[in-house]
């Protein structure tokens, strides 16, 4: 029986084209932050739980993207890429032992990863990013799952 993404999210967003829900509507973008560790400094923000994340990013000095000052990292791998940066939860949170489900972040399991949304409030989920970053939400594509593409929008 073929896996259902509307079992693990909240709806399958299938490619990108699903139902016009505003599940399937994701924002990305900066914000100033405003989490304890990076007050004042520049943040990304993805408003819903992911499980791979390419970022259409620009800045002056690249990595425009700083996973490595950031507690996020406990939730998902960064890649540089070609247009910025991809963040993936794929490889975090596997647990053999619990059945081959992937455990990331509290209150969402299931036969996909995910990393939870990120904002610049919370300092577990605050992803500090050049103050110069110019994200380009049209080339920047968000996916639920392996199986179901959200559609992206800026701030």
């Amino acid at each position: 029986m073929p896996l259902s993404v509307s079992d693990y999210g909240q709806g399958d967003c299938a490619a990108g084209v699903g139902p016009e829900t505003s599940w399937c509507d994701a924002r990305v973008y900066a914000q100033q932050c405003t989490c304890r560790a990076h007050v004042g400094k520049t943040c990304l923000v993805v408003n819903r739980p992911f499980s791979v994340l390419f970022l259409a990013i620009a800045c002056a000095e690249p990595p425009c993207v700083h996973l490595a000052d950031s507690e996020f990292r406990r939730f998902v791998t960064g890649y540089s890429t070609s247009t910025g940066m991809a963040l993936s939860a794929q490889l975090k949170g596997f647990s053999h032992e619990g059945g081959g489900q992937w455990f990331v972040f509290p209150g969402h399991h299931g036969e996909y990863a995910f990393a939870p949304p990120a904002n610049a409030r919370d300092d577990l989920v605050c992803i500090p990013i050049a103050d110069d970053s110019v994200i380009d939400a049209e080339r920047t594509e968000l996916y639920e799952n392996t199986l179901s593409k959200f559609r992206v929008t800026g701030g």
